[in-house]
């Protein structure tokens, strides 16, 4: 299994972790999905430690540093936004 190391700007990582906590929790679940992100745990205790965290989420931080790609992962959150 390949990890990916995404390096993000303060305000980018910002921005973007805005927008994500603004998506429904099956958005985020297909997040996570589409951008090569699997647990070990059921998704629903990954999504209930995004919500109850929010910025602080390591779920969230994996996602953020380990997705695919950084353009792969936004393309995702901008196509749930428009939807």
């Amino acid at each position: 299994m390949k990890i990916y190391l995404i390096d993000w700007d303060e305000t980018e990582k910002e921005t973007v972790t805005e927008r994500i906590l603004r998506l429904t929790d099956s958005q985020i679940e297909e997040l996570f999905d589409k951008t090569g992100i699997s647990w070990l745990v059921a998704m629903d205790e990954v999504i209930e430690e995004v919500r109850q965290n929010k910025k602080e989420s390591t779920s969230l931080e994996t996602l953020l540093t380990e997705a695919d790609s950084k353009e792969n992962l936004l393309r995702v959150v901008s196509n749930f936004e428009q939807n």
